[in-house]
């Protein structure tokens, strides 16, 4: 049994055979030769069937997108002219030797990374996220969250989980969202600021990232309703 290898990991198995695992992004039918973008969560890498490889062949020619396949096969390195530049994983080409299906899937109702209206984005959300633009959103957070707290502990600072559900307006004044709790009405936190206030005298230095909540209209591409708030 292969072990599975990430599909970013495939730039540095050339003449390896491996075993990948993902998702198809798009199928191109040539008839001897069928392309196959395959996805995992790593990156993309371009596979090709061939007539030589009989079974893995006919397989390809009726998986669609979204389906779920492994593929065991070659590495090979790609022709210099075929590169494109900044192409993930575009050095490199899959050459498919089996090709297992484990899971098949209807067909999408749009085009992965087309422009959709708002309804048809917001219905089909879990598959509109795996458009690699709209994956990049939570790559950046995930980064600016990661360095920030790489930052912080370097610095000797602890990191504190602040109530998210309070008894009181925190900020005197500004709107705050009401939610029913046990006979009693308690807000949304809107800031973490009473509670960074508490623990500095607990250990000196501390820092938080969570969601707070303001319930205000926003005419503005800036979400104010609920944001991620990193404090220290």
């Amino acid at each position: 049994m292969i072990e599975r290898t990430p599909i970013i990991s495939l730039k540095d198995k050339v003449g390896e055979t491996v075993s990948v695992c993902g998702s198809v992004n798009v199928r191109r039918d040539h008839g001897k030769l069928v392309f196959i973008d395959l996805r995992d969560a790593s990156g993309v890498v371009q596979m090709v069937a061939l007539p030589q490889n009989p079974d893995a062949h006919a397989i390809a020619q009726t998986i669609r997108p979204e389906w779920v396949v492994k593929v065991d096969g070659r590495v090979n390195a790609r022709p210099e002219r075929m590169v494109k530049a900044g192409e993930e994983n575009g050095a490199v080409e899959l050459e498919a030797i089996t090709i297992t299906v484990l899971g098949s899937a209807k067909e999408l109702p749009f085009e992965l990374g087309a422009e959709l209206n708002i309804d048809t984005y917001l219905n089909f959300l879990p598959l509109t996220l795996r458009d690699p633009k709209k994956r990049a959103i939570f790559k950046v957070q995930a980064h600016i969250i990661r360095a920030f707290r790489a930052f912080f502990d370097k610095e000797g600072f602890t990191e504190i989980q602040v109530p998210k559900l309070i008894g009181d307006d925190a900020e005197g004044g500004a709107n705050s969202f009401d939610v029913p709790y046990f006979g009693h009405t308690a807000h949304l936190a809107q800031s973490p600021q009473f509670y960074k206030q508490i623990m500095v005298g607990v250990f000196d230095k501390v820092y938080t990232t969570g969601n707070v909540y303001r319930a205000e209209k926003h005419a503005t591409s800036r979400h104010l309703n609920e944001y991620t708030s990193i404090d220290a």
